[in-house]
């Protein structure tokens, strides 16, 4: 980022506002000392975004296949499914399957609208196809 004309752009900014307010209700000054002011605060916060470095995607965290925590997510009904599929996913991945990304929430929302045999038999089909995988 050029230091200059970060500096000039906050000086830019500070005395177009500043004109902005003191002309008042004068709007054929206010408004075009305004639009300035905002088009130079835009500039800056584009080149303060152009110089950030965000963060690298977090993997997400692995569970564990605790049969405690299956049992559990089974007797939870609808709202420990999201457990169970997202163990799935982890096993998939686990695998080979290493660029299988994570069920979406509309998926999600699909699935946990479903009736318990109809999610029983995902769970079978899910647990099928890993299980060909070894």
């Amino acid at each position: 980022m050029n230091a200059a004309l970060t500096i000039l752009l906050c000086i830019v900014a500070l005395v177009a506002s500043g004109l902005a307010i003191a002309a008042g209700s004068n709007a054929a000054t206010a408004l075009p000392m305004a639009a300035v002011a905002v088009i130079a605060g835009a500039l800056l916060l584009g080149m303060i975004v152009e110089q950030t470095r965000w963060p690298p995607q977090r993997p997400l965290p692995t569970l564990p296949a605790d049969p405690a925590r299956v049992r559990s997510s089974l007797g939870a009904g609808e709202h420990g499914r999201p457990a169970l599929v997202h163990l799935l996913d982890t096993l998939d991945r686990s695998g080979g399957n290493a660029h299988r990304p994570n069920t979406t929430i509309e998926e999600m929302a699909r699935l946990k609208a479903l009736r318990p045999e109809e999610f029983r038999q995902y769970l079978e089909t899910r647990v099928n196809a890993l299980e060909q995988q070894v």
